[in-house]
């Protein structure tokens, strides 16, 4: 379904195969397989272009929406949404309360709150009938330019609420469609500046140093870190397989990253 979605997103096989690293005939084969599975033709192939069949335009969608879902799922397996939920009581003076506890409020709140209620909280107001592409594009996604992974989270928050809204009737299509995630070249890498503000806002003995220590020192992707065990933290060099491709993997443990898995409390997995 994967290779599908792209190809027609991308226009072409050959675009496809080179974001996926194969070729042009294997993105071809894996679409033959799928069209034989589903027992219908889902593109016209030319040697030049694609096009989508009438089966082709009704499954796309079917499979963006299959898509979507394996990536929240895989999101909520992997621990990605593990942010504190549930009603937050507190009392205090009028004074303290306004002056001491409000600013730091304020910034828990900024710091846990979730995709959606960001774009509830920025676009909640406005009807879902004037939601079109291009005041996705302008006003939502434009602000998060720099931020390609918000960017990322948010578009896939989006399409979740256009595909309910189109099953309320209260949309006919889906103003997203064409709008392309992020790719990782437009990732950019972290200033020393950002580096040292994030191991100050997060000392050894945290989840997220020894997560960020992980990322930094192994390359370990999200997945890969949430699944690393207390086996692979205490020995001497740090080895795994990396789940998405199936490569194993062997690094020397940097000083940093031996420092980071020993401060973590054991109840830490």
């Amino acid at each position: 379904m994967k290779v599908f979605v792209l190809a027609v997103d991308e226009g072409s096989l050959a675009a496809a195969g080179r974001k996926l690293g194969r070729s042009p005939a294997a993105v071809s084969r894996a679409i033959a397989f799928l069209e034989e599975r589903v027992g219908a033709e889902l593109l016209h192939r030319t040697t030049r272009s694609i096009k989508l069949s009438e089966e082709g335009e009704r499954y796309v969608e079917v499979c963006r929406r299959v898509l979507t879902e394996l990536e929240e799922a895989e999101d909520i397996a992997t621990g990605a949404r593990a942010a504190p939920r549930g009603l937050l009581t507190i009392t205090a003076p009028v004074v303290s309360g306004e002056m001491v506890l409000r600013p730091i409020l304020d910034a828990f709140l900024d710091t846990y709150r979730t995709r959606l209620d960001q774009i509830r909280r920025d676009h909640g107001h406005r009807a879902v009938a004037g939601l079109t592409k291009d005041r996705i594009e302008e006003k939502i996604l434009k602000p998060l330019h720099n931020k390609p992974g918000a960017k990322i989270d948010t578009l896939k928050k989006l399409r979740i609420l256009i595909r309910h809204a189109k099953d309320l009737k209260w949309l006919t299509a889906d103003p997203s469609d064409g709008i392309k995630r992020g790719k990782s070249k437009e990732i950019r890498a972290w200033t020393d500046a950002e580096l040292a503000a994030f191991e100050k806002r997060w000392p050894f003995g945290t989840k997220q140093r020894a997560a960020y220590e992980l990322m930094l020192n192994v390359g370990t992707a999200r997945v890969d870190t949430h699944l690393t065990t207390w086996i692979q933290a205490d020995a001497e060099d740090f080895e795994y397989t990396r789940r998405k491709t199936g490569i194993p993997v062997l690094v020397e443990k940097a000083d940093s990253l031996r420092q980071a898995l020993a401060a973590l409390p054991r109840k830490h997995v």
